[in-house]
C-alpha cells in the first residue's frame, strides 16, 4: 500500500497522512484473500497539534 496524504484547500493546510509500513497477504481459497496490515495515521488538529494512531487492520476480498 502506498502512503496517502490529505491537503485541505479551505484551510490551506496539510492535515492527514496514512502510511502502511508492514502488510501481509494470504491466499485462503479460490479467489479469497486476506490482508493484515499495520498503519500509522497522523492527523493535524485545528490547534496545530499532530495526533497519531497505530492501527492493526484486516481486509478480505473474494
Amino acid at each position: 500500500m502506498t502512503p496517502m496524504f490529505w491537503y485541505e484547500f479551505y484551510r490551506s493546510d496539510y492535515v492527514l497522512n496514512r502510511a502502511v509500513p508492514v502488510g501481509l497477504n494470504f491466499h485462503l481459497a479460490g479467489r479469497t484473500h486476506l490482508a493484515v496490515f499495520y498503519m500509522i495515521q497522523s492527523s493535524k488538529q485545528l490547534t496545530g497539534h499532530w495526533d497519531q494512531a497505530h492501527i492493526l487492520g484486516t481486509t478480505i476480498t473474494f
